[in-house]
């Protein structure tokens, strides 16, 4: 009975090992995606916005994914296989001046943010350089991010 139990014992541990599991809170990263965010806060005349576009050197800004994975660099642990999908970034009416704007994985450096008319005119436009700060994550395996709110002034 006993020597069935260390068995177990024995079996379960070498298991735990193999599957990746560490014990020892060392530098492992789980595969896992997040999304960092801001928003843009318009002022001014903003009756006639229907929408916001964030520009990344001059076409709409995109979610993608990150092609290296860091902190899997162990050669018997699994490798994820990153999906070659890629969307625009996702822009979302808070209330009637305030629109957030997730980015999956990766962040841009920079952007133009424009305030669009339903016709299509462009009633405002700013460039802008991000300063992302972490929230979430670590250094190591990356985490989910926030930026300053965006002020955008549309003027009659």
């Amino acid at each position: 009975m006993i020597r069935t139990r260390v068995r177990l014992l024995a079996i379960l541990a070498l298991s735990t090992s193999m599957a990746g599991c560490s014990i020892d809170g060392g530098d492992d990263c789980l595969a896992v995606a997040w999304a960092s965010k801001v928003s843009v806060e318009l002022t001014g005349d903003t009756g006639d916005v229907k929408t916001i576009e964030l520009l990344c050197d001059g076409s709409p800004c995109q979610d993608g994914t990150v092609e290296r994975l860091k902190g899997l660099e162990n050669p018997n642990e699994p490798t994820p296989v990153p999906t070659a999908d890629v969307t625009d970034a996702n822009v979302t009416q808070v209330d009637g001046d305030t629109w957030t704007t997730s980015f999956m994985l990766d962040v841009p450096d920079r952007a133009t943010v424009r305030a669009i008319a339903s016709n299509g005119e462009v009633l405002a436009e700013r460039d802008v350089i991000f300063e992302w700060k972490r929230v979430g994550g670590s250094e190591l395996c990356g985490g989910p991010m926030e930026a300053e709110p965006i002020t955008l002034d549309i003027r009659p």
